[in-house]
């Protein structure tokens, strides 16, 4: 099912670049919980900075990263 995601520039930005960094077993494995461990994660790193942490939707962020993984596949076959 597909459903339309809301996520701000600045977010997908972030996701952008998270996922630049996931390698090619835990994009294989991805899952919910992945995406709920990411955005401690990042909350986690955003406290420490001394930033205001944000709300992120992680059935959003789990979507998004799931759809950046099955765009690199089809651009790869």
């Amino acid at each position: 099912m597909n459903h339309p995601i809301v996520t701000d520039d600045e977010t997908m930005e972030l996701l952008a670049y998270l996922y630049g960094y996931m390698g090619e077993e835990e994009k294989a494995t991805w899952s919910p919980k992945d995406a709920q461990e990411m955005m401690d994660d990042q909350r986690r790193y955003e406290i420490e900075q001394g930033l205001e942490p944000k709300e992120y939707d992680v059935a959003d962020v789990y979507e998004v990263i799931r759809q950046f993984i099955q765009q690199d596949a089809e651009d790869e076959a």
